[in-house]
């Protein structure tokens, strides 16, 4: 009897391992744990942008996962223009492996870059035994809109929405990352089947970051605020965040407490320059990856932000570290936004809004002022953590999803968080 073949997975992101930044550090891990669960995985990407412009083999393995990189360009990706020289020579080489490959499979789509799927989709004229899972963490052209990049009643936009809702109805499958992403892409799949969008959270890597307290943490004797009460920003500060609430927040923070930021992003210059010589705010630069559990619990809470307009539109993985990192979360981010969603039913800290600095202030200093109420929200966000948001727990529905492709029911599971 023929040994049964096994499920073939291809995964479409311009980054992934060795450069393992952003949504390649996630997509990596999880390539890496399918193999492990008996799926043949592949990945197809570019050449690195991020670190530097080296090039790398056109093809290696690593861990059972085939990475296939083509000869895209490699340019900075920090300018607009080097980045679409990019996305293109990337959507150029996708589309001509995968349309003289041979057999059938499962593609993994990602936004990056966000024409792809539109590239695939034309792709099954040719190839109609490609399956698309299509797993959404920016939803355009509204995420644009709402950075005022692009107008909403422009010819572009109208027409970029027109065909995002056309491709949509033939996607098989959609997984987003927030539930408020999900009413989003549900509006925009008209006559799609309710279980055919799946919610699957962003996950973490955690090595038990969460025990180390404040007071021993190294990072912070080092800059000497262990005798601070430190509120911490970790990641990136870019133009779907607002740094103006933090500018107001700093004059009416309480005494002996203090602002960590750490990262980086375009927004942190204005921020840095506006801070000026306040002594209750700290900057950092991004953290090496071997050091990163002393980073996120070097604060007694952590704050993540959203702007005013991106509900739904993107979902900020650093919530799932500060939910690692056992510490209460003041999320500055709309009502309806998973932000907001998950501190509410998790209890495990407080929602402000975007505009309200004076709130912001407040939430630190009743956090400040009530050790057992930090302490108990901050053990809330670990159990949520631990119960929900863990590699293993998302990668196994993500499983399951896939197992689901042959026409089989998806899993009560996978449906356990739709929106209500």
């Amino acid at each position: 009897m023929a040994a049964e073949s096994k499920q073939e997975v291809i995964i479409l992101n311009s980054v992934f391992y060795p450069e393992m930044v952003s949504s390649g550090k996630l997509m990596s891990e999880l390539a890496v744990d399918l193999v492990a669960g008996g799926m043949s995985v592949s990945a197809l990407c570019a050449q690195p942008s991020y670190y530097g412009s080296k090039r790398l083999a056109s093809h290696i393995e690593h861990m059972g996962v085939h990475i296939h990189r083509g000869g895209t360009t490699c340019l900075p990706h920090r300018k607009m223009t080097f980045r679409m020289i990019n996305s293109l020579t990337y959507i150029l080489f996708v589309f001509t492996h995968l349309l003289f490959k041979k057999g059938k499979a499962t593609l993994i789509v990602l936004t990056t870059p966000p024409f792809l799927l539109w590239i695939v989709w034309l792709l099954k004229i040719f190839r109609p035994g490609y399956r698309i899972v299509h797993l959404v963490h920016d939803i355009y052209p509204d995420v644009l809109a709402a950075g005022g990049m692009i107008g909403r009643r422009s010819p572009v936009f109208k027409l970029w929405r027109f065909l995002n809702v056309l491709f949509y109805r033939k996607t098989d499958k959609f997984v987003v990352i927030g539930r408020d992403m999900w009413q989003r892409v549900d509006a925009l799949t008209v006559g799609k089947r309710k279980d055919d969008i799946v919610f699957i959270p962003n996950w973490n890597n955690s090595n038990g970051m969460a025990e180390i307290s404040p007071k021993d943490n190294p990072l912070l004797k080092e800059l000497s605020l262990d005798d601070r009460f430190v509120v911490q920003y970790s990641g990136n500060l870019g133009w779907c965040h607002d740094a103006g609430i933090f500018i107001e927040a700093l004059s009416l923070l309480p005494e002996k407490a203090c602002f960590l930021f750490i990262g980086g992003g375009r927004k942190r210059p204005a921020l840095e320059k506006a801070a000026g010589g306040m002594d209750n705010i700290t900057f950092l630069p991004f953290m090496d990856e071997d050091v990163v559990d002393v980073s996120q619990t070097a604060c007694h809470a952590a704050m993540v932000s959203l702007a005013a307009g991106f509900s739904g539109l993107v979902v900020p993985c650093k919530l799932i570290g500060v939910l690692a990192s056992g510490r209460p979360i003041i999320g500055i981010a709309e009502d309806d936004s998973e932000i907001a969603r998950v501190i509410r039913e998790e209890e495990c800290g407080f929602v402000i809004s975007p505009d309200d600095p004076r709130g912001l202030a407040e939430a630190v200093s009743v956090l400040m002022s009530d050790p057992g109420l930090c302490r108990r929200m901050g053990r809330n966000a670990l159990a949520a953590y631990r119960g929900k948001y863990t590699r293993e727990i998302t990668v196994s529905m993500f499983r399951d999803l896939l197992s689901s492709l042959d026409g089989s029911a998806i899993p009560l599971r996978l449906r356990r968080w739709h929106c209500e």
